[in-house]
């Protein structure tokens, strides 16, 4: 039997040379954490939650293969004041912003301050998948 006969290997299996990509999430809300690490997980990469801004950065580590899901609506430190840090820290660490409703204010100020993409709540579970895919491949 040949390799090809095997059929693919999975594409996210982790292995010495690749890491498993990470997607951090920080949001305030317990349902929206589970939500989003439940289609992370979903999608094949590794979710790592945090409750606010502060605890992410205490914890976060660079990775090569990773991006962030931030709720702007954050308890403590602002979702805009968290995107500075990552800019002076991890300018590389791509960011996708969730937002509430349709605030046009907010999404281009969360543009100017390092996202690379903002999603208003409710969003749509296809649509933010599609946007992590493109993000950490």
């Amino acid at each position: 039997m040949t390799i090809q006969e095997l059929g693919p290997k999975p594409s996210r299996q982790p292995d010495l040379v690749s890491p498993l990509p990470t997607v951090y999430i920080v949001s305030g809300s317990r349902s929206m954490r589970t939500s989003l690490q439940g289609l992370v997980s979903g999608l094949g990469y590794a979710a790592k939650s945090f409750p606010d801004a502060e605890s992410f950065l205490g914890q976060h580590r660079l990775r090569k293969h990773a991006c962030l899901i931030l709720d702007l609506n954050l308890p403590g430190m602002s979702g805009l004041d968290l995107l500075d840090r990552l800019q002076e820290a991890d300018p590389e660490l791509p960011v996708i912003a969730l937002g509430e409703g349709y605030d046009v204010t907010l999404a281009v100020a969360a543009m100017r301050h390092g996202a690379i993409d903002y999603f208003e709540k409710p969003f749509s579970d296809h649509r933010l998948a599609v946007r992590v895919e493109e993000t950490v491949a």
